[in-house]
């Protein structure tokens, strides 16, 4: 009789441990393009660690949101995420044509004299739909056509930005986007694309 009970014990706790994997599975998935503007403070995010040779997963959450609308109707977001030491970390979210390329994270923040750069060679370049930046020893090309004026709302305001992007030539997992906003200041983010297979939410 003892022996039964001990087996029987032990079976309802495999269903019920197999039961909560289930779940768990259900309950965590891959980030997908309709995930995207639904994203919201206080969601948790699994994301790889950005900017480090060895590949680790962190669990981040959603501190704040907003949308980013171009000129042609394009709709991005960009999300402020934090890990539980503290760090944090912008986000930009696309959701385009590519699966693979959908989410960038920022990895470092300048200024435009950063770069050696005033806001006119930005209007050159932008006249002649090209035009190339040297950072950290590595060359960024101007990418024109995913370069656009954009209004950014957060839901209590919105701003008026254009931006200008540049892809790393050497490595395209990095990228630097230039705001330059309707007060003359300008923003400058150097990005890096995640793997959006391995971006999670929990």
């Amino acid at each position: 009789m003892g022996t039964t009970t001990h087996l029987l014990r032990a079976l309802l706790l495999h269903t019920a441990l197999l039961a909560m994997g289930t779940l768990c599975s259900l309950s965590a998935h891959a980030l997908s393009v309709d995930d995207i503007p639904k994203l919201k403070a206080g969601l948790a995010m699994q994301m790889p660690l950005p900017d480090v040779e060895e590949s680790k997963l962190i669990e981040v959450h959603v501190q704040a949101t907003r949308s980013l609308r171009d000129e042609d109707g394009t709709v991005w977001h960009g999300a402020t995420v934090r890990a539980v030491g503290g760090d944090e970390w912008e986000l930009l979210l696309h959701p385009g044509d590519k699966p693979e390329d959908m989410i960038e994270v920022v990895v470092d923040r300048m200024k435009l004299r950063d770069l050696g750069l005033k806001g006119k060679d930005l209007d050159q370049m932008d006249k002649l739909r090209a035009g190339t930046i040297t950072f950290d020893g590595q060359t960024y090309k101007y990418n024109w056509d995913d370069s656009e004026d954009t209004v950014i709302s957060d839901g209590k305001s919105q701003t008026k930005a254009s931006v200008y992007r540049f892809d790393c030539v050497e490595d395209d997992d990095y990228a630097l986007v230039i705001f330059e906003y309707d007060d003359g200041r300008f923003e400058v983010l150097q990005t890096q694309w995640l793997p959006t297979a391995q971006v999670t939410l929990r």
